[in-house]
């Protein structure tokens, strides 16, 4: 009884499931104490260009189209097999995981560069009347800037993440997850107690994606660097894994973004036309109703 007692801890620590929920608490945790300092310190004009921009990230974000999901379930089918004849993985386990991952990163680099272009088309369009009220319009447009350059690790971390998932390796992940989750919390709430204001919130919370996408990277090339690498991988052979992931995906995505997407875009565009004291209320609460844990 005792023993059992003693590794309970261990047992949390490397479970997937409770540090799975540990990474999810840990980012709503982020919106709700984010968000009663950011509706003290930041007037409505502020408020709404902030709440607007995490709308337009998780947009951007919706362009994955369910692969990533996909993805992962193809990497863990590619194991399986593996397993059943026995044992560590061969040639042909690695010939087949590397040839998704060389397909999917540059399909992923695709859909990164698709996704900026229209944050950079649309999402300026939308911010440009909200931006407009703000006391200092440059440095927001700075900070959009900033985001734009930075959203392509979003895709970068998922395609990564798909693969460790698909391999087992969920737990390490979701431990730095939380990890820099209750950092990033830290930091953000730092920020806005010392009155840096909207650009100081900005650049501390794309400072920790950045820091979380390298951290993802750093697992995967550790664990899974060897087994994705590939002398050559065909056309032919990256096409149809591209294919075989596409046809899998395309319903869930399809849903995903008809669902997701209509009820975002109607932030966008009451962020456009809206007064200004009350996009900020619609957009905060439409935030909390579609994502409680929301990009803070």
């Amino acid at each position: 009884m005792l023993r059992r007692l003693r590794q309970l801890p261990r047992t949390a620590w490397n479970s997937p499931t409770l540090t799975t929920w540990l990474s999810l608490l840990t980012r709503t945790l982020g919106g709700v104490a984010v968000m009663p300092i950011v509706l003290r310190r930041f007037d409505p004009a502020e408020v709404a260009v902030w709440y607007l921009f995490a709308t337009i990230m998780g947009i951007g974000v919706l362009l994955d189209l369910g692969i990533n999901s996909t993805l992962a379930r193809f990497v863990a089918y590619a194991h399986a097999e593996n397993d059943e004849v026995g044992g560590a993985p061969g040639d042909q386990t690695q010939a087949h995981i590397g040839t998704l991952y060389v397909a999917m990163r540059r399909l992923y680099a695709a859909i990164a560069i698709v996704a900026m272009v229209l944050m950079a088309v649309i999402g300026t369009w939308v911010l440009s009347a909200p931006i407009g009220r703000l006391d200092s319009p440059s440095t927001a447009h700075g900070l959009w800037i900033l985001i734009l350059l930075l959203s392509p690790l979003a895709f970068t971390n998922n395609l990564h993440l798909a693969f460790l998932q698909g391999s087992g390796f969920i737990a390490v992940v979701r431990r730095w997850d939380a990890i820099f989750g209750l950092l990033g919390i830290l930091s953000n709430l730092i920020v806005l107690e010392c009155g840096l204001g909207l650009a100081g919130l900005v650049i501390s919370s794309q400072f920790w994606i950045v820091v979380t996408a390298w951290r993802t990277h750093r697992i995967f090339a550790s664990r899974l660097g060897k087994l994705v690498r590939v002398e050559r991988v065909a056309r032919e052979d990256a096409r149809l894994a591209v294919s075989k992931i596409l046809s899998s995906s395309w319903r869930v995505g399809l849903g995903s973004l008809a669902y997701m997407g209509a009820q975002q875009s109607s932030g966008l565009i009451y962020g456009m036309f809206g007064p200004k004291d009350k996009v900020a209320s619609y957009l905060l609460g439409l935030q909390v109703l579609i994502n409680p844990a929301f990009i803070y």
